[in-house]
């Protein structure tokens, strides 16, 4: 919407995700990333609501965007990782588990 702040546009990313409205989700991130291109956690935002559509391909885009426009290593990492554990998962193999 006209004249929505960063901020509005990551309440109702978030909240939509939290609702499980995935595709809602994305168009908001798509929305605030056209309204400000260069923000990284909104291709984080965006690369959430990809991958909890299955559309691993775009979702990996996404993460490699935050990257280059400067989202904080740390966020970059956790999405990577988020990412491949749904891949493992959607292939039908169980989570790896760590030893004590």
């Amino acid at each position: 919407a006209a004249g929505q702040s960063d901020l509005d546009y990551v309440l109702v990313i978030h909240a939509l995700l939290r609702l499980g409205q995935y595709s809602d989700a994305e168009a908001e991130a798509r929305r605030a990333l056209a309204a400000n291109p260069d923000r990284g956690d909104f291709y984080i935002d965006l690369s959430s609501a990809l991958v909890s559509q299955r559309k691993y391909s775009d979702a990996l885009e996404a993460v490699d965007r935050a990257g280059l426009v400067g989202a904080r290593p740390l966020d970059v990492l956790l999405q990577r990782a988020r990412f491949l554990g749904r891949q493992v998962v959607a292939a039908g193999h169980s989570r790896p588990t760590i030893a004590p």
